[in-house]
């Protein structure tokens, strides 16, 4: 059974960050030189992408879940009523409330 040691090498950390740095450096530099055929494939993919997102959203649109629904909508006064009293209302307490203020720039 392999023993398990307690000390963290800090060498090994390094040259792995080391490491990284550097092929990020050489992605970047890469990106760099040829940034129009990046700009390019960036934008292609883009427009790929829109181009399904726009065919799915129009597809489930014209789909046979959404063409019928199976009951009209009925415009109901009561409820229609009963908001407008209560935006009534509410103004009243708004315009109210700022006559009880005196304006302090006067």
């Amino acid at each position: 059974m392999p023993k398990i040691s307690k000390k963290i090498s800090f060498q090994s950390l390094q040259e792995l960050l080391l490491g990284s740095t550097l092929k990020i450096k050489a992605f970047l530099w890469f990106v760099g030189k040829h940034s129009f055929l990046c700009i390019l494939v960036l934008f292609l993919i883009n427009i790929s992408f829109g181009e399904f997102l726009f065919y799915r959203y129009t597809a489930i649109s014209k789909s046979d879940k959404f063409k019928s629904f199976d009951t009209p909508i009925i415009f109901q006064e009561n409820t229609y009523l009963f908001v407008i009293g209560e935006l009534e209302k509410r103004k009243n307490i708004f315009n109210n409330s700022l006559e009880q203020y005196n304006d302090p720039f006067q």
